[in-house]
């Protein structure tokens, strides 16, 4: 099924970054920022920010059903948690836990050290 696909994998979202100083708070801020703007289902706004590989590879009504697919496979959105942060080799990540009805999952943002992309991934929350 294609929902259980979409839920289990992966999804790569390429959006612009801040600048390469930027703090962990503003990474924390943005990757907020984004994850509200698809609970609001401000889809138009989500997607202002993608750069131009991305714009392709998810245009605006491919996100907005993606994330409908999200709540149609695991019911009504409930809740955003306290982002965390954290880095893996050259990347900055934050995370933003996302509670459905019956699933959890965290929008994984990376941020390579050495670029101005940012990638934000939906990853199963760990039961740990």
């Amino acid at each position: 099924m294609r929902v259980s696909i979409i839920a289990s994998s992966l999804i790569l979202l390429t959006v612009a970054s801040h600048a390469l100083g930027a703090t962990d708070e503003e990474f924390i801020k943005a990757g907020e920022q984004f994850a509200q703007l698809l609970v609001d289902g401000e889809y138009e706004k989500a997607v202002q920010s993608f750069d131009e590989t991305m714009t392709k590879a998810m245009p605006v009504v491919t996100l907005k059903s993606t994330w409908e697919q999200m709540q149609a496979a695991h019911g009504p959105f409930r809740s955003l948690g306290e982002p965390a942060i954290g880095s893996h080799a050259q990347y900055k990540l934050v995370f933003v836990p996302c509670r459905w009805e019956r699933a959890a999952f965290r929008l994984k943002e990376c941020v390579p050290a050495s670029r101005s992309r940012r990638s934000l991934r939906n990853w199963p929350k760990s039961s740990a």
